[in-house]
């Protein structure tokens, strides 16, 4: 996740991220931030809101894993862990029907690596998939004022071609290209 979005969840949520800046790793993971992506956030934010009623729910790691979110805690007294555990089921069920990159609806995808993603992010992330196996390059060109990349393979062949706009949001920022003049 984005970290100006973690520190938004840190910020509003203080008692729940009290462990955040630790950078401890046999005491706590958060430290290391959290290990999701951007379209989980309003799920953790409505999560956290739920549990900051439990002023003794201190968050030690938030994750993806198979395709879900995980939201660890620590030391519950026996009379709050099951609503806790609760709350905490009800948003990682959630985290399956959420695309993990944009938060649209989503599902589980994927043979290895399973993540959800609706289908658009499924394609960009096929498409950076292809880009990061090889020498890419790229071309942006004006097209009756919409903006519009193409992506090369190593030979030159279009592997892409798109809005500009929803390229970069989603997976320019997981690549290095080199642009062809």
């Amino acid at each position: 996740m984005k970290k100006k979005l973690e520190l938004k969840l840190v910020e509003k949520y203080p008692t729940i991220f009290k462990e955040y800046n630790n950078k401890n790793s046999k005491e706590t993971l958060i430290g290391m931030g959290i290990a999701c992506g951007n379209g989980w956030y309003e799920i953790l934010d409505k999560m956290c809101n739920e549990l900051q009623q439990f002023p003794e729910v201190v968050v030690v790691q938030i994750k993806e894993k198979f395709g879900g979110l995980r939201f660890y805690t620590d030391k519950l007294s026996e009379q709050n862990a099951q609503k806790v555990f609760d709350i905490i089921s009800k948003y990682e069920g959630l985290s399956f029907k959420t695309c993990e990159l944009c938060g649209k609806p989503g599902s589980r995808r994927g043979d290895g690596w399973v993540r959800t993603l609706c289908t658009p992010c499924e394609q960009l992330r096929d498409l950076s998939l292809k880009i990061t196996n090889g020498t890419s390059k790229y071309k942006i060109n004006n097209v009756a004022g919409v903006t519009e990349i193409t992506i090369y393979d190593d030979k030159l062949n279009v592997i892409f071609k798109g809005e500009l706009h929803d390229f970069m949001k989603l997976v320019a920022p997981r690549l290095a290209l080199e642009e062809v003049e």
